[in-house]
């Protein structure tokens, strides 16, 4: 279902060929804190074993290619404040896919990301028990390097053919944008829609998809709101308000701990035990303080230079 929705209780994720992620990194991360994504399924990462990727405020799980060279590959980054788990990797010659579960209005729903390359081929006897065994509710984002006009091609090929056929057998639904996701450099090729959504979903979660010119690929990202916001990780109470004075805890500590105190029973034992911590956390709740910090995101907000962003501005009007 294709609504207009509020930004408020909202869930965006965000699909997105990258064709190398590394030397991305810094644009994505701008474009996540600026959008207020909270996940995004990544195709083509081109990460080796030994990769490392970091995006402070997120997680990030990963399905390399099991032939551990830089090419396909699938991954998922989602915000650290969103209650989830890992459910399991696919890493075969054919694809390559993460998976996540998110819980929505108190239904658990598995998050795929999946990369299908157009070489080897896969069959129709290996895609098939894949989709089959995604689950009751689920979500997948894909290049799936399949062309079909019932998402939006302007031309069909063999994969898309086979594609469309089982999903309409086992009554999964697609969610694909309007316009091209994919930007060719070569002139024999023209623009289409290789990056959308497989899903069966409960019929109170609805949606909205849009094409965003956005990021430096030969693909541009594909954005799904969805009306729901996922269930919250529970935030960590803090014994301190901040950075903690040591000297002013000890201090606190020296003044306010009894030793001269008789430990003959258990109950002795115990309730000195519990006078101790409550006297630990009181004093380390005295001896802090808060410290001024930038807002986090403005910070990333500043990472990119002012004529770095222009030219992104003006390589989007040109997409568009």
């Amino acid at each position: 279902m294709d609504n207009n929705l509020s930004a408020i209780n909202m869930l965006k994720i965000l699909l997105w060929n990258a064709n190398g992620l590394k030397q991305n990194e810094t644009e994505l991360l701008h474009l996540l804190l600026e959008n207020q994504i909270s996940i995004v399924l990544i195709t083509e990462t081109h990460c080796k074993p030994n990769s490392k990727l970091y995006f402070s405020g997120f997680k990030i799980y990963r399905a390399d290619h099991p032939d551990g060279t830089a090419h396909a590959d699938s991954a998922i980054i989602i915000s650290s404040k969103i209650q989830h788990h890992l459910i399991s990797y696919i890493q075969l010659p054919t694809f390559q896919s993460t998976t996540i579960q998110v819980t929505i209005n108190h239904t658990p729903i598995k998050i795929f990301s999946a990369y299908f390359s157009p070489s080897p081929p896969i069959t129709s006897q290996q895609l098939e028990p894949f989709l089959q065994s995604l689950g009751r509710y689920f979500l997948v984002g894909s290049d799936f390097n399949a062309k079909h006009n019932q998402w939006g091609c302007i031309s069909e090929n063999q994969r898309g053919k086979m594609l469309h056929s089982i999903i309409t057998k086992n009554s999964i639904n697609f969610i694909s944008p309007k316009g091209p996701t994919y930007w060719p450099l070569r002139e024999n090729r023209h623009p289409d829609i290789l990056d959308f959504f497989l899903s069966k979903l409960p019929t109170h979660i609805n949606y909205s998809i849009s094409n965003l010119c956005e990021l430096s690929s030969d693909h541009t990202p594909v954005l799904l709101a969805v009306n729901n916001a996922p269930k919250p990780n529970i935030p960590h109470t803090s014994l301190s308000k901040g950075s903690v004075d040591w000297e002013k805890f000890s201090e606190i500590m020296q003044n306010s701990t009894n030793l001269k105190l008789s430990l003959k029973t258990n109950n002795d034992i115990e309730n000195t035990a519990q006078d101790l911590t409550s006297s630990i956390q009181s004093a380390v709740y005295e001896s802090s303080y808060k410290t001024n910090h930038t807002n986090q995101p403005q910070l990333y907000k500043k990472v990119l230079p002012t004529h770095i962003t222009d030219l992104i501005s003006q390589k989007r009007r040109a997409h568009a």
